[in-house]
Parts: structure tokens; C-alpha cells; sequence
């Protein structure tokens, strides 16, 4: 794919990868990561086999095309209805696909839009976590301070205070462990929020990248509606009036669109 389409789903491919690409998140947002990815899968599998599907449908349109305007310079009304006649029905079965697809892609956006909030959310607890960690361990620093003072009472007190010297040597060891542990744990909460803030960054843009997609899609069904309107009043108009103008400028249009829907669905 090089053209249009191919333009708008690299977009999104980028988006996913960087928020694919971010390692370390917690469980509840690496599992909202995870579920991105298989719904941006799915949702790209079904554009590009509507893409592909419709320039099939606009090569097979070339013969068709060839025949009607043969049709037009005879004044041949019937065979230019069944040249129309084909054409209509290779974009009316396309035409089912784009819908489909682009059904796809409303839900997806709206799965995107749901993980999104989803991750704000998990944000917000991150960070009430990091302040709840945060203050437990100003709170068992403060206390490991305090010991830590208290032991220069027993050194004043040289032999008598041996005893309790060594038991609260013993206490100011294990309140800095619990101090480490507890500045351990807000880093890597931190850690974890630094992460988080990336991929919800990423599916933000992914969010704002997938409609482009939509777009596309309603663009190309739009060409196609076009090829599948009612052609009646120009095979009426050859039947009156063999090499009709009207029916040539319709069939240079139709050509014209054919070659667009080629071009942009690429």
C-alpha cells in the first residue's frame, strides 16, 4: 500500500509501536497495552482487506469501462447498460467491506477512547500510591533519625550502657532497612508512573490518529456510491441519442473516480 490509506494506517502502526514499546508498566496498564495492540491488529487486518478488495474492484472496472464507452460511440444502449451493469455490481460487493471495516474502526476508536481513560485513571492511583509511599518513608526516616540519636546516650554511659547500646544499634539497623525498603518502593512507583505517563502519551496520539483512518474509509465509500448510482437516465440518453456527451462526460467521471479509488485506496 503507497497511497492514501497507506499514509493514515502508518500513522497508527507508529502510535501502536511506541505504546507496544514501553516496558515495566504495571499489571492492570500492561494489560490495557496488550489489549491495544490485538484490537489495532484486527482493526488494521480489515481496512487493508477492504483496500485491497476495493482495487481489485477498480482494475476489474477497467474492461467494463473499455465497453461502455464502445457502447456510447455505437449508440448501443444495451450493452452499455450491462458495461454500467458490471460496474455497479464489482463496488456494490466492495462497498460492504468498507462499511464493515469502517464499523471496525468506530469500534476501535471508542476501545482506544475507553483504555484511555482507563490509564488516566491508573495514573491518578500511581500517584496517590507514591504519596502514601513518600510519607511512609519520611515517617521511618524520621524514626531511624531519632534512634540514631538515642544511642549517643549510651555511649555516654560507656559500660552501663552496653547492653542497651547494642539493642538499639540492633533497632537503628532494622529501621533503615525498613527505610531503604520504603524509598525502594517509591522509586520504583515512580518508575512505574514515568511509564505510565509514556504509553498514555502514545494511545492519546493513537486516539487522535485512528478517525484519519475513518475518514479515508468514508472517502472511498463515497467514490464508490457514486459508481453504484442509478445510470438509467444515460443509457436512456444513448438510446436517444447515439455518442451522447452526457453519457461520454459521465463515463470520463466514472473512469476518473475508478482511478482515485485505485489511487487512494493503495
Amino acid at each position: 500500500m503507497t497511497g492514501l490509506m497507506s499514509a493514515a494506517i502508518a500513522n497508527v502502526r507508529s502510535a501502536q509501536a511506541a505504546a507496544s514499546a514501553v516496558t515495566g508498566l504495571p499489571g492492570n496498564a500492561a494489560a490495557i497495552q496488550s489489549a491495544m495492540a490485538t484490537t489495532m491488529d484486527a482493526m488494521v487486518g480489515h481496512v487493508e482487506g477492504a483496500c485491497t478488495a476495493i482495487v481489485s474492484a477498480a482494475n476489474a472496472s477497467t474492461a467494463p469501462l473499455d465497453a461502455a464507452d464502445a457502447a456510447v460511440e455505437a449508440g448501443n444502449a444495451d450493452n452499455l447498460a450491462t458495461a454500467l451493469g458490471q460496474i455497479q455490481a464489482n463496488m456494490a460487493q466492495v462497498s460492504q467491506q468498507v462499511t464493515a471495516a469502517n464499523d471496525q474502526v468506530k469500534a476501535s476508536l471508542n476501545s482506544i477512547i475507553d483504555d484511555c481513560h482507563t490509564l488516566a485513571g491508573i495514573g491518578n492511583d500511581l500517584a496517590a500510591d507514591i504519596t502514601r509511599a513518600q510519607a511512609k518513608a519520611d515517617e521511618a526516616a524520621r524514626a531511624a533519625d531519632a534512634l540514631d540519636k538515642k544511642k549517643w546516650y549510651y555511649l555516654i554511659l560507656g559500660p552501663f550502657g552496653a547492653v542497651g547500646l547494642a539493642a538499639c544499634i540492633a533497632l537503628i539497623v532494622e529501621a533503615q532497612k525498613k527505610v531503604d525498603s520504603l524509598r525502594s518502593q517509591v522509586s520504583n512507583l515512580r518508575g512505574q508512573a514515568t511509564k505510565q505517563q509514556k504509553v498514555q502519551a502514545d494511545l492519546d496520539l493513537l486516539r487522535d490518529e485512528v478517525p484519519t483512518v475513518s475518514n479515508a474509509l468514508m472517502s472511498l465509500q463515497n467514490g464508490l456510491s457514486f459508481l453504484q448510482g442509478d445510470t438509467s437516465a444515460v443509457v436512456e440518453d444513448v438510446r436517444r441519442t447515439p455518442g451522447s456527451s452526457i453519457a461520454k462526460a459521465f463515463l470520463l467521471a466514472a473512469r476518473h473516480e475508478v482511478q482515485t479509488l485505485a489511487s487512494d485506496a493503495s
